[in-house]
Parts: C-alpha cells; sequence; structure tokens
C-alpha cells in the first residue's frame, strides 16, 4: 500500500537508483524494529502466551510457547517477502509475487506431509518458517533482474522514504486492529474447550478466501 505508488513514480521518472534506496531504507527499518520485536517475544513469551491463552493448561501453555518461539522468523521472511512483492508489482512484474503464497502454502502441506508424523505440530511449526523463507526467496531472482541492489543503510533524509513509512502508519494500525480482534477471540476460543481454536482458525481463513480472491487483487 506504500511501496507501490512511491516506487512505480520513481521508476516512470527514472529514478530507479532512487527507488532501491527507499526500497532499502524501508527494509533495514523494518528488519530493526522486528529483530526487537521478535527478541522481546522470544524472552517474554512465557509471560505473554499465558495471557492470549487464559483457558489452556500447563502441557498446552508449554507447547504453545515453543511453537510460538519456533515461528518468530516467520513473521519477518513474511515482511521482507511483502516489500519484494510490493517492488515488483511496481515494476509490472507479477508472477513471482503470485507464486510466493502458493510456495508458502505449500512449504506447510510438505511439513504436514513430511515432517508431521515423526516431530508432530513441531514439524508444522518449522513448515511455516520454511514457507515464509520461500515465500520470499523465490522474488529474489526476479528482483535481482529488475536491478535491485540491497544497500545496508537508512537514508531518513530522503523525502519519499519518508514518504512510504508515513503511508505505513495507517495501514499499520488498521492491520494492527484486526490482529487485536484475532487476539481477543482466540483467547476467548481457548476457554472454549478442545478443538475451539482449531474451528475459529477454520471459520477465519473461509472468511478470507473471498477477500483473497477478490478483494486484494482488486485493490493491488
Amino acid at each position: 500500500s506504500a511501496l507501490i505508488p512511491i516506487v512505480s513514480a520513481l521508476f516512470t521518472t527514472n529514478e530507479s537508483a532512487r527507488a532501491w534506496r527507499v526500497v532499502s531504507t524501508v527494509i533495514n527499518l523494518m528488519l530493526i524494529g522486528l529483530a526487537i520485536l521478535a527478541i522481546g517475544l522470544f524472552i517474554l513469551a512465557p509471560v505473554i502466551v499465558p495471557v492470549i491463552t487464559p483457558g489452556f493448561g500447563d502441557a498446552e501453555l508449554a507447547r504453545t510457547i515453543e511453537l510460538t518461539r519456533i515461528m518468530l522468523l516467520s513473521p519477518i521472511f513474511l515482511a521482507l517477502g511483502a516489500v519484494a512483492t510490493s517492488v515488483l508489482n511496481a515494476g509490472g512484474r507479477f508472477t513471482a509475487a503470485a507464486m510466493a503464497p502458493i510456495v508458502y502454502n505449500l512449504a506447510i502441506i510438505g511439513a504436514a506431509i513430511l515432517l508431521a508424523p515423526s516431530m508432530g505440530v513441531v514439524g508444522l511449526a518449522i513448515g511455516v518458517v520454511a514457507g515464509s523463507m520461500g515465500h520470499l526467496l523465490v522474488q529474489l531472482r526476479p528482483l535481482a533482474r529488475m536491478g535491485f541492489r540491497y544497500q545496508p543503510k537508512i537514508e531518513g533524509d530522503d523525502p519519499e522514504a519518508r514518504h512510504a513509512l508515513l503511508l505505513m502508519a495507517p495501514r499499520a494500525i488498521g492491520l494492527g486492529a484486526s490482529q487485536i480482534t484475532f487476539i481477543v477471540v482466540t483467547a476467548l476460543a481457548t476457554t472454549l474447550g478442545a478443538g475451539a481454536v482449531s474451528d475459529f482458525n477454520f471459520s477465519f481463513a473461509m472468511l478470507q478466501i473471498p477477500l483473497g480472491i477478490i478483494g486484494v487483487p482488486l485493490g493491488i
């Protein structure tokens, strides 16, 4: 939502080098923020998870904390993948961006078939991390063909970089509100007995299907 209009405008005015600097700035700021959050949640998981899952017993809490810690890498890879998707869309490249979520889901399905029989639900958590990594990796080659070169620096004085971050704020607030709702309903579901959380997650996935098939593509 924030990067596509800015990057596409810079491409149109033949300022590709500046576009890559803006993208690198956004990536670096995201990495710093997400790394801090991931490390904090890894340490505080025994405190935070019981608040989110008040209906779980000791064994369920221990397993949820373990799974949470394993999957903390996933949001980082997915965030980088989302940046890659935005840049590819801005450059008119849609194939890899469309393949990325398919790769993500195939990795989880593969983990369910290959890892879950021997590792249990931990195998699925590993599949989530592998899928999020695949979501990013499948987009790197077409991104490089576009000329992208990562720069490990933050150019906070660039007006376009600041504009991108400003545009991200309302989108982040909107996504945050939906996630808070998801957490609250999950917390309530943990008090309703075995299977309630799975039922809710399945229902939520069904809700997302028309949004993903119709709403998101039209928005992009």
